[in-house]
C-alpha cells in the first residue's frame, strides 16, 4: 500500500483485501450485548496467547495471524460505507457483474 499514489486506487485495494485480512473470522450473531462481545474478544485473544495452543499451532506447521475484534469490526464498517463508484471499479477489475 505504500506504493500506491492515489486515494481511489487505496480504497479499490483495501475493499479487495477485506475478505483476504479476515480470512476466517469467529462472529457472533447481531444484538449480542456489547459486555458479552468484550468476553468473547478477550477470551479469543487469550486463547491466541495461551502458550500451550501456540505450541499445538506450531508443531502441526499451521500458521495464524489473528486479528482482533475491534480491528475486524473497523474493517467490516469500511468496506459496508465504501462509495458505490469504488464497489464498481472493483467489480470492474475483478471481472464481476
Amino acid at each position: 500500500m505504500e506504493f500506491v499514489r492515489d486515494e481511489t486506487t487505496r480504497q479499490q485495494l483495501e475493499l479487495m483485501m477485506v475478505a483476504q485480512n479476515m480470512d476466517r473470522p469467529v462472529l457472533a450473531p447481531p444484538g449480542v450485548p456489547a459486555e458479552r462481545v468484550t468476553e468473547l474478544r478477550a477470551a479469543f485473544d487469550a486463547t491466541m496467547a495461551d502458550h500451550a495452543f501456540r505450541a499445538e499451532i506450531e508443531k502441526r506447521s499451521l500458521h495464524i495471524d489473528p486479528m482482533r475484534g475491534a480491528d475486524m469490526a473497523a474493517a467490516v464498517c469500511q468496506g459496508v460505507f465504501i462509495s458505490p463508484e469504488i464497489i464498481s471499479a472493483v467489480r470492474d477489475v475483478m471481472g464481476a457483474k
